[in-house]
């Protein structure tokens, strides 16, 4: 009597095929979730059109942001605006502009009263306190480079920039429960038999994340640019940025998926962290007017350095090694929160029995 015959057992897919695979899968996912387009295309949009001129009317009764002097300093300058973080030459003052470590710096003549006030074209959202607090007849008001201020300044440089960061975050909830769907949906299992290694597995997951974030800075920063007049000075640093934001959630989405017990806990720990990033990274108010201590924590957030970078590619006209360097900044904080994820995955609690 014959044995029967043996089926051979069926060959993993190339790995290429297998994560094409995985992702087209999570793309599939994410064009069906309104909720998902609704918060990364809808709202910042929203939020840019109706809290631009109300956080400009709120900003302008607060007190003057730090500012540094060139010139003489006078008492009434200072009982007006409070005293200078430093006094520096004209030359300094325009660096440390340009390079977003101080919105504005203010020129004085001989007999102390003020002469030019130097603003960043990235916070003009600031620029009617400052005025405010001068009094008297406005100055002229220049750009780090000497041009009129006007030429290169936009009321919206700051909040576009800094909602759609700050709304970007908001899709590392989705990709992280992207992963926990397969456990409740019993399919991480057959995830499994495609043959690619658990950390091939998660970055094929996260994938579509980085393609929608992307895509969200394009067409919102790149776009938005271009109706509401913000300059774009450095298109191919705006573009890098919109790549790197996608990385950096998509980072975050990975280690959420590690941390969370369940898809439940993801949206709110996820929450939270995009709340206090976003607040203490720059995204929601600019830092000239936060608190010391705000500003000294917040190179610790990946927001500020992404605000940054957007910042220096737009308005701001920053130079390429500049932008490079807070590039840089931001793959750290990829490659930290994706390795994170990797590391502290639990994989056997996704598979279903």
């Amino acid at each position: 009597m014959s044995s029967p015959a043996v089926t051979p057992p069926r060959k993993a897919a190339p790995a290429s095929a297998a994560s094409r695979a995985v992702v087209h899968k999570e793309l599939l996912l994410n064009r069906r979730d309104p909720l998902l387009l609704v918060m990364m295309f809808v709202f910042p949009i929203v939020l840019v059109a109706l809290l631009s001129s109300a956080l400009g009317g709120a900003f302008a009764l607060g007190d003057p942001p730090d500012y540094v002097l060139v010139g003489r300093q006078s008492t009434a300058v200072a009982q007006r605006l409070g005293e200078p973080e430093s006094v520096v030459s004209l030359d300094e003052a325009r660096r440390r502009i340009g390079a977003g470590e101080v919105s504005f710096a203010v020129v004085t003549g001989d007999d102390g009263e003020v002469r030019q006030l130097i603003a960043d074209p990235a916070t003009r959202i600031l620029l009617p306190t400052m005025l405010a607090a001068i009094e008297g007849k406005a100055p002229d008001v220049v750009g780090p480079d000497g041009k009129p201020y006007s030429s290169g300044a936009s009321p919206y440089a700051a909040t576009l920039l800094g909602f759609v960061i700050y709304h970007a975050f908001f899709a590392a909830s989705h990709a992280a429960q992207s992963v926990h769907r397969e456990r409740t949906w019993g399919t991480w299992n057959r995830m499994l038999t495609l043959g690619l290694g658990k950390g091939w597995l998660l970055t094929a997951k996260m994938i579509p994340t980085v393609l929608v974030v992307t895509l969200q800075g394009l067409l919102l920063v790149g776009g938005g640019c271009l109706v509401l007049g913000i300059p774009v000075h450095s298109p191919l640093g705006l573009a890098a940025g919109c790549l790197l934001a996608g990385l950096c959630v998509a980072g975050v989405g990975a280690m959420l998926a590690a941390v969370s017990r369940n898809d439940a806990q993801v949206p709110q720990l996820n929450n939270l962290l995009v709340l206090v990033g976003g607040t203490l990274g720059g995204s929601l108010v600019p830092l000239a007017i936060m608190p010391s201590w705000v500003r000294a924590v917040a190179p610790l957030t990946p927001q500020y350095w992404l605000v940054e970078l957007f910042k220096g590619a737009t308005s701001r006209g920053a130079a390429a090694a500049d932008m490079a360097f807070e590039g840089l900044m931001v793959l750290l904080f990829c490659a930290v929160l994706f390795g994170v994820g990797v590391a502290a995955m639990r994989w056997d609690r996704f598979r279903h029995a």
